[in-house]
C-alpha cells in the first residue's frame, strides 16, 4: 500500500551570476533609485529617471577609481564579457568598512531581460525583450528595503552585509543581487550602501498531462504585483467528466513586513485527497538575527479512490533556535541550539494496536539539537543544468539531534549524528557530502534506524573553444533497519533516477553519472545543454543478498533548455533505456521539467527525523 502525499511547494528557481551583461545604456531602462528622505535628495527627485540613472553610473565609475573593492567589482558589474570567470564567491570583503556609519541606502532595479549581445541585431528578439520587460512588474523598492538587515544611521557590520547578500540571492524572485559600499566625501566616516537588484520574470504558466483524458493547467506568479509574494494555482481537468475534478492553491510571502518571518498557506482538493496547511518560519540569519523558529499546521484526509484506506491526520508543530558566536571564529561560523515539538493525531484511521498500524499511532515528539555550522556560497559556472542553479553551499554542518517520543502505546527515545560538507577543490570543482545516522530506542532496542550517505562531485569546467563540459558524479547509500511495515524507500522518489521501473525496499544503493556539453547556442534566450547519463540502483530488503529483479540500470541522452531570467525550471527532452536482468528494454522518450537538486545549506535547520 502506498499513500500519496504530494504537496505543492514553492519552486526554487536557479540563481545566476551578476557577471552577466548589465548593459543599461543599450536598453531603455525603467530602473529607479530609492533615495533617502533628507534635503539632499530634493534636487535628484526633480530629475528624470534617465538623468538620475546616468548620474548614478558616473558616480559609481568615479568612486570606483578611489576604492579597491569597487576597482574589482565595477568591471564585473558594468561590463558584459568576463573571460575566464568560472567561479565567484558571493561574499565581498566588507571588512574595510566596518564601523562606518550608513548615511544613505540606494536601490537600483535592473531590467529583467537585457538581451544577449549576439542577438541584439535580431529585431524580433529585441521586440520580445521589450515586451517581457513591459509585462514584468519590478519588485517594489519598499519590499527591497524590508529585506535589508541594516538601516540608514546604523554602523556597518561586515558579517551582516555578507549574510544579507546571501539572503537576497536566495529569494525565489531575484535573479541577481549585489551590495556595494561607497565612500561619502574624503576622510568621512560615513558610507553609502548601494543595492543592485535584478528580478526574474515571475509568471509561470504550465501544462502537464497525466493520462489520455486527465491533465493539469498551472498558473503561477512568484512575485505578485512586485510585492515579493508567490501565488500558485493548479486545475485538474478530466475531459471524460467534462470539467474540473480538483484544484490546488499555494500562497507564500518570504518576509512579512520586514520581520523576516515567512508565511505559507496551501490547499489541495482532488478526488480522494484533501490537504490544508499553514506555516510561519524565520530562517537562520546569524549574525544579523540570533533567533530562528516557526509554527506549522497541516490537516490531511486520504480516502478512496486515491487509496484503499481512509485516513484523517492532523499535525501541529513548533520550533525555536538560538545562534551565538564561536569565540575567535569568523562571522559565518557559529553554534546554535534548537528545540522542536510536533503533535500528530488522527480522527480517522485503520485499526491500530501496540505492534500493528504503528504508522498511524497518535504521538508527541519533542526533539532538540546542538550544532556547529559554517555557511557561505560560491557560484560555479555551468552547473545549473544538473544541480538546478549555480549558487552552491560551501561550509559544513555538524549536528547532534536527540529527543523523546510520547506514543499512544509506548514511549521512545531518539538519538542521532548528522554531518554535511561542501567545498571547492581543484580550482572550480565542487565536492559535497551529506551523512546521517539516527535511531529510535524502544524498550532498550533500536527501531526505525537509518544510515545515509550522499556524496557528490562536480568536475572542473573544461573548455574547448566556445564549448565547455562538466562531469557530475553522485551516489547514495541508505540503510534502514527495523522500519515499519508500511514505510519503504521508493526509487521513483529519488530525484536522480531517470528510469520508469519502480522498485521499493528498506535499503538503497544508487549512483548517477552525467556528462554535460554546453553549446554556444541560444534559442530565444534559452541556454542549450546536451547530456548523456547512466543511473544505477539496488533497492532491497536483504542488502547482502539482492535479487536480480531488485537491480536496475538506466542509460540515455537528452537536451535541456534553461533561461536564467525566468522562474521556470529547466525543460528537458530525453530518451532512456532501462536495463534489467542484463537486457535493455525499449527506449522511453520523455519531456518535462528538470527538478533542482536539494543540497544542505549549512545555515541551520529545524530538528526533525530523517524522512524515509
Amino acid at each position: 500500500m502506498k499513500i500519496s502525499t504530494k504537496r505543492i511547494t514553492p519552486t526554487k528557481p536557479a540563481l545566476w551570476l551578476l557577471l552577466y551583461a548589465i548593459m543599461f545604456f543599450c536598453i531603455s531602462l525603467s530602473a529607479e533609485e530609492a533615495i533617502g528622505s533628507d534635503e539632499a535628495n530634493t534636487a535628484e527627485l526633480r530629475q528624470s529617471p534617465e538623468q538620475r540613472t546616468d548620474a548614478f553610473y558616473r558616480t559609481i565609475s568615479e568612486r570606483s577609481e578611489r576604492n579597491w573593492l569597487l576597482r574589482r567589482v565595477y568591471p564585473m558589474v558594468f561590463r558584459t564579457d568576463i573571460p575566464g570567470a568560472k567561479m565567484r564567491w558571493e561574499d565581498a570583503n566588507y571588512d574595510a568598512w566596518s564601523g562606518k556609519r550608513i548615511s544613505r541606502i540606494s536601490i537600483l532595479s535592473l531590467d529583467v531581460f537585457n538581451g544577449r549581445k549576439s542577438l541584439r541585431r535580431n529585431k524580433a528578439y529585441m521586440a520580445m525583450i521589450k515586451v517581457g520587460n513591459a509585462m514584468h512588474i519590478d519588485t517594489r523598492q519598499w519590499i527591497v528595503r524590508e529585506n535589508l538587515l541594516f538601516k540608514e544611521g546604523q554602523s556597518i557590520d561586515p558579517g551582516v552585509l555578507k549574510r544579507n547578500l546571501s539572503y537576497l540571492n536566495g529569494l525565489d524572485y531575484i535573479s541577481e543581487a549585489y551590495i556595494l559600499v561607497l565612500p561619502v566625501g574624503d576622510g568621512n566616516d560615513d558610507a553609502e550602501v548601494v543595492v543592485l537588484i535584478r528580478d526574474k520574470f515571475s509568471l509561470y504558466p504550465g501544462f502537464e498531462r497525466d493520462s489520455k483524458t486527465r491533465y493539469k493547467i498551472k498558473l503561477n506568479d512568484h512575485n505578485f504585483l512586485g510585492w515579493g509574494q508567490q501565488l500558485e494555482n493548479t486545475w485538474h481537468i478530466d475531459s471524460e467528466r467534462k470539467g474540473s475534478v480538483g484544484w490546488e492553491s499555494f500562497y507564500s510571502v518570504a518576509n512579512i513586513r520586514g520581520s523576516f518571518i515567512g508565511g505559507d498557506i496551501s490547499w489541495q482538493d482532488i478526488p480522494g485527497f484533501t490537504r490544508s496547511s499553514l506555516a510561519f518560519e524565520r530562517p537562520f540569519l546569524f549574525p544579523a538575527l540570533s533567533h530562528a523558529g516557526g509554527l506549522s499546521f497541516r490537516d490531511t484526509y486520504i480516502h478512496p479512490p486515491a487509496d484503499s484506506i481512509s485516513l484523517d491526520k492532523t499535525e501541529l508543530g513548533a520550533w525555536l533556535a538560538h545562534s551565538s558566536r564561536v569565540l575567535g571564529m569568523k562571522d559565518n561560523r557559529y553554534k546554535y541550539a534548537a528545540i522542536s515539538a510536533e503533535k500528530i493525531w488522527h480522527k480517522t484511521r485503520p485499526e491500530v494496536a501496540e505492534l500493528s498500524g504503528r504508522m498511524w499511532h497518535d504521538k508527541l515528539l519533542v526533539m532538540g539539537s546542538l550544532a556547529l555550522t559554517q555557511s557561505e556560497y560560491v557560484r560555479l559556472e555551468k552547473t545549473s543544468s544538473f544541480v538546478g542553479n549555480e549558487r552552491l553551499p560551501v561550509g559544513f554542518l555538524l549536528e547532534f539531534p536527540f529527543g523523546y517520543e510520547l506514543g499512544e502505546f509506548a514511549d521512545r527515545q531518539f538519538i542521532g549524528l548528522r554531518w554535511g560538507r561542501g567545498k571547492v577543490v581543484l580550482g572550480d570543482a565542487y565536492m559535497y557530502l551529506e551523512s546521517d545516522v539516527e535511531t529510535y530506542i524502544r524498550k532498550g532496542k533500536p527501531e526505525q534506524s537509518v544510515f545515509c550517505l550522499k556524496p557528490m562531485l562536480i568536475s572542473p569546467l573544461r573548455s574547448f573553444g566556445s564549448y565547455s563540459t562538466r562531469t557530475f558524479y553522485r551516489g547514495r547509500l541508505t540503510l534502514g533497519k527495523n522500519r515499519f511495515s508500511n514505510e519503504s524507500l521508493e526509487l521513483s522518489n529519488d530525484p536522480f533516477y531517470r528510469g520508469n521501473i519502480e522498485l521499493s525496499g528498506d535499503n538503497m544503493l544508487a549512483f548517477s553519472l552525467e556528462q554535460d556539453f554546453n553549446a554556444p547556442l541560444s534559442i530565444l534566450g534559452f541556454d542549450v545543454t546536451l547530456y548523456g547519463f547512466a543511473d544505477g540502483a539496488i533497492i532491497t530488503d536483504t542488502p547482502l543478498r539482492p535479487k536480480m529483479e531488485e537491480i536496475v540500470m538506466v542509460e540515455g541522452v537528452g537536451m535541456r533548455l534553461r533561461n536564467p531570467r525566468l522562474v521556470w525550471r529547466s525543460m528537458q527532452l530525453q530518451v532512456a533505456w532501462n536495463q534489467t536482468h542484463g537486457k535493455f528494454g525499449s527506449p522511453h522518450l520523455s519531456f518535462g521539467t528538470h527538478l533542482p537538486v536539494k543540497l544542505l545549506q549549512f545555515e541551520g535547520r529545524r530538528p526533525k527525523p530523517y524522512e524515509f
